[in-house]
């Protein structure tokens, strides 16, 4: 965290090279100025990736200006080899002479490749996300919860790696100080510390009755679920939370793929119901018959 003014062209606060390292769980938040004319090559994170290059749970907060000149990133301004970004999330400001070549993560590819993977972005400048698959997100979504739970995974654990305060921070955080979000649909929910869980696992547990309802699919399956749900709904610490959340997810991914087979099952019974209602005779009548009294309810 800091300032940094220079007229050097290859700039970053944190690497000028990185020739296949990896770095994780670090917030780099500088406020930076390059006055070289030309392509300025100034990176948040470096200014010139390597091969094998690796960037993982990393959060990128630079104001970054090149007045005279352009090439900039929130990551790193030059991939000369294959560059790795896991769930990262850059939240920067850039002004440049020309912008062509200015981008949250990456500005320019001159050898390899940019992969990304669950990795978010805003765009107050309109400068689009060149390489790789970046996520485009607005200040209501980081405010809510919703990125930081996505960049956690969905997993919710004491451990996790990123934190939000809901109500405090107006975007994640790799403070472990800080909450840690639950989300159940729409809505987001924040575990500043132990005593929060009852409530939590409380209103969570509610909200996933209500969104499940009354579902179409295996009645045993169902049941577990239910059953599932009963007991994240009294848990009291964070070790009685994270075993009963995990099992409520696996058993609430079974049943969305149980609730698909049954639609689908639905499309087809529906598609043979048709022809069969065309055709005569008693076998026909017989499976009209369980068409309609098995197949239908």
């Amino acid at each position: 965290k800091g300032t940094v003014t220079t007229s050097q062209q290859w700039t970053s606060p944190l690497l000028g090279m990185n020739a296949g390292g990896t770095v994780k769980n670090v917030t780099v938040e500088v406020e930076m100025t390059t006055y070289y004319s030309g392509d300025t090559y100034c990176g948040g994170f470096s200014s010139w990736d390597g091969t094998g290059s690796r960037y993982e749970n990393c959060i990128s907060k630079c104001v970054m200006s090149a007045p005279n000149g352009g090439t900039m990133a929130g990551f790193t301004a030059d991939v000369a080899g294959d560059t790795h970004f896991v769930n990262c999330l850059a939240l920067c400001q850039m002004s440049a002479a020309d912008a062509t070549w200015c981008s949250e993560f990456v500005g320019w590819v001159s050898g390899g490749t940019a992969y990304t993977d669950n990795v978010y972005y805003i765009n107050p400048a309109e400068m689009p996300c060149r390489y790789g698959n970046c996520t485009l997100v607005t200040e209501e979504q980081l405010a809510s919860g919703e990125i930081c739970v996505r960049l956690n995974k969905g997993a919710v654990s004491q451990q996790a790696v990123w934190h939000q305060t809901l109500g405090t921070d107006n975007a994640p955080t790799l403070d472990p100080t800080h909450g840690v979000v639950i989300g159940a649909g729409t809505e987001y929910m924040c575990i500043n510390d132990e005593s929060d869980i009852p409530g939590v696992a409380a209103e969570y547990t509610q909200l996933k009755r209500d969104e499940i309802g009354d579902p179409l699919a295996y009645t045993t399956l169902v049941d577990e679920v239910a059953t599932a749900l009963d007991q994240l709904e009294n848990v009291n610490t964070w070790s009685e939370l994270e075993t009963a959340y995990e099992t409520v997810q696996t058993l609430l991914d079974r049943l969305a793929k149980n609730i698909q087979a049954y639609v689908e099952l639905q499309e087809a019974a529906t598609r043979v119901y048709a022809q069969l209602s065309e055709m005569s005779g008693t076998y026909v009548e017989s499976m009209l018959s369980f068409f309609e009294d098995a197949i239908e309810p």
